[in-house]
C-alpha cells in the first residue's frame, strides 16, 4: 500500500504490486505503470478541460494525471482543480504556474512513489534474506548436530596390553574396535631407552597424532619422541615414509606461545611446511628407516633408486607413485633441484640421460661419494 507523503490529509493511497505493472491500459503513455487511475479517465478529463484561457494550449496528459491525483480520482473535482489552476496563471510567487503546476504535481508524486517502491522492495528483500538466513542457520545447526552425533558415534578409546592408548576416530569390524580416521596414540615413555639421532632407526614413538586407516598409522601425521623431538610427514601402514620435517627438542617461541603445540589436527597445517624454523630440518624415511637429511641431497650427491614397493595387498598400491618405470636398482647423480615443484634433476649413472623426479615418493638411498680416479693419477 502506497500512501502519498505529499498529501497533507493522507487520503491519497493505493495498493500496488512491485513485481507487476498495474496500469489498466497497455496503451498508456505515462511512464508510471502503477498509476492508480485509468487512461480512459485521463482522456475524458483532457477532453472536458479544453484549452487554457491564456495561451490556448491543451492540457497535457501529465497535467490531467496530476489533477486526478489532487482530486483522488474524482473527475468533477479534477476539472475543478484544472479551472482553479487556469485562473491562477499570473501568480508570480511560484516557479511553475497554471497547468504546469499540475504537471509538477504529477512528477513529484511519481518520484515519491518510486522512492517508496524502492524502500518497500529493500524492506521486503531484507525480510526474505532474514528468513533465508534463519533457515540456513537452522540447517547449519542441524548439520552440526548430525556431524557431532556422527563424530561421537565413531569415537573410541582403545587400550593395548603394552600400556598404549588410542583416542580418536574408529570403526568396529567383527565386534572389534580399530583406529580409523584421525586420532592420537599414546605410548608409555618408559618404553623408550633410545633417543633419535642421525643414524638411529626409530620404529616406535611416545606419541603419534594424525591419520589412521584400518588400524594403521596411514596418511599425514606426526611422530613425537619422548625426548621432545618430532617428525611430521607421510605414513604408510604404520611406517614413516618419504619426505618430512624433523623438529628438534628446542621448540620455537612462537609455537610455545600459540598454546597449541603439536597435539591437535591444526598443528599439521598451521604453517607452510616448506618454511623451516631454525630447529627444523628436512628428513627422509623409508619404511621408518632413516635415509638422509634434506641438506645432504646437494649437487653431485649420488643416490640409488629402487623399484616401487607395494605395502599390504601386492595387487594394489596404497600410495600413488609417479616413478613407476624405475629399474630394480638405478644409480643417479643429483644435478639440480626445483623448490617450487620439489623435484630433483637426476642424471642416470655414467650416461647423459637426465630426468626430473620427486624423491618424496621414491625409494632411494644416498651413496658414498665416488673418488675421481683420474685426479689421483
Amino acid at each position: 500500500m502506497y500512501r502519498s507523503p505529499l498529501d497533507p490529509s493522507g487520503a491519497l493511497e493505493f495498493a500496488f504490486d512491485p513485481l507487476r505493472a498495474l496500469h489498466a491500459h497497455e496503451d498508456s503513455r505515462l511512464q508510471w505503470p502503477e498509476y492508480p487511475y485509468k487512461q480512459v479517465t485521463i482522456d475524458r478529463v483532457r477532453a472536458k478541460a479544453g484549452r487554457a484561457s491564456i495561451d490556448g494550449k491543451e492540457l497535457s496528459e501529465e497535467g490531467a494525471a496530476g489533477a486526478l491525483l489532487i482530486a483522488y480520482g474524482e473527475e468533477i473535482q479534477a476539472l475543478f482543480q484544472i479551472g482553479q489552476y487556469d485562473r491562477e496563471n499570473n501568480a508570480k510567487d511560484t516557479v511553475e504556474t497554471g497547468w504546469k503546476a499540475l504537471e509538477r504535481q504529477f512528477f513529484d508524486e511519481r518520484a515519491a512513489f518510486r522512492q517508496a517502491k524502492r524502500d518497500f522492495i529493500r524492506g521486503e528483500k531484507a525480510k526474505v534474506e532474514a528468513i533465508l538466513d534463519a533457515q540456513a542457520a537452522r540447517a547449519r545447526q542441524e548439520q552440526e548436530r548430525e556431524e557431532l552425533s556422527a563424530w561421537r558415534a565413531r569415537q573410541i578409546v582403545k587400550r593395548y596390553e603394552d600400556g598404549s592408548k588410542y583416542d580418536g576416530d574408529g570403526v568396529t569390524e567383527n565386534g572389534v574396535s580399530i583406529p580409523h580416521g584421525y586420532g592420537t596414540l599414546w605410548v608409555p615413555e618408559e618404553k623408550y631407552a633410545n633417543t633419535v639421532g642421525r643414524s638411529t632407526d626409530i620404529r616406535r614413538v611416545a606419541r603419534y597424532v594424525g591419520e589412521w586407516k584400518n588400524g594403521f598409522m596411514h596418511g599425514n601425521g606426526t611422530f613425537h619422541w619422548a625426548s621432545g623431538e618430532s617428525w611430521r610427514g607421510n605414513f604408510i601402514r604404520g611406517e614413516m615414509q618419504g619426505k618430512g620435517i624433523y623438529t628438534s627438542s628446542e621448540r620455537d617461541l612462537d609455537e610455545l606461545n600459540s598454546g597449541r603445540g603439536d597435539t591437535g589436527r591444526d598443528a599439521n597445517s598451521a604453517k607452510d611446511p616448506q618454511i623451516l624454523r631454525p630447529n627444523q630440518r628436512i628428513r627422509y624415511f623409508d619404511a621408518s628407516q632413516h635415509v638422509c637429511w634434506g641438506d645432504e641431497l646437494t649437487l653431485g650427491c649420488r643416490v640409488r633408486l629402487f623399484d616401487n614397493r607395494h605395502f599390504g595387498d601386492p595387487l594394489v598400491s596404497v600410495v600413488k607413485r609417479y616413478n613407476v618405470d624405475l629399474e630394480e636398482e638405478t644409480d643417479a647423480v643429483v644435478v639440480s633441484y626445483d623448490p617450487k615443484t620439489d623435484r630433483h634433476l637426476l642424471r642416470k649413472g655414467e650416461t647423459e640421460e637426465t630426468r626430473w623426479m620427486s624423491l618424496s615418493n621414491t625409494n632411494f638411498r644416498v651413496l658414498a661419494p665416488r673418488p675421481v680416479a683420474r685426479l689421483l693419477e
